[in-house]
């Protein structure tokens, strides 16, 4: 793990994900559920 962490931070790797303000909540839930959410959903203010 610890390898990883490292090799990431090295070569700048990120993930990639989809952000939907708490106020779009049901649009991500829905997003998720249908499998149209590229990567990782995360919830922000």
């Amino acid at each position: 793990m610890a390898q990883m962490l490292e090799f990431s931070a090295r070569h700048n790797v990120k993930p990639e994900t989809e952000h939907f303000r708490f106020d779009q909540v049901n649009e991500a839930i829905a997003r998720f559920e249908s499998g149209n959410a590229r990567y990782r959903v995360v919830l922000s203010r």
